[in-house]
């Protein structure tokens, strides 16, 4: 069963290059035992930000649903906002996500980073490009 969510160190005993991930922070894509994705973010006053996220390459379609995973643990941890890099623009987007302002309330590079306001997404409909019609 494929599940996403966050793990204990046991569960990640003997699997080297989770070595220095933070935990608490993480949220990893497991399917029986295996460890196919994971994402690491931190928590910096009303915001988070992620900081490193994993999909082993034969599972690259299920990135849409670690970051869709991640945006329910903030809203689940009272977080208002989430950044990321803007590495994957298509895909940032259509989840919901907007450019910063140059001056913005974040204090960071507006051309580095994409936000979204996390009630904003939940009040949303869906942005995937099934309610699309040609």
């Amino acid at each position: 069963m494929l599940e996403i969510r966050r793990a204990n160190k046991e569960e990640l005993q003997g699997k080297i290059y989770l070595k220095n991930i933070n935990l608490p922070n993480t949220l990893f894509i497991i399917e029986n035992e295996n460890v196919l994705g994971w994402a690491t973010y931190d928590l910096i006053n009303n915001y988070g930000i992620l900081k490193e996220l994993y999909i082993n390459p034969m599972y690259t379609i299920l990135k849409d649903a670690l970051i869709r995973s991640i945006l329910n643990m903030m809203d689940y941890l009272n977080v208002n906002y989430f950044l990321l890099e803007n590495d994957d623009e298509t895909l940032y987007r259509k989840i919901g996500f907007k450019n910063l302002e140059t001056n913005n309330i974040f204090h960071i590079d507006s051309n580095k980073y994409l936000y979204i306001s996390i009630e904003e997404f939940f009040n949303s409909s869906c942005q995937c490009s099934c309610n699309k019609t040609n």
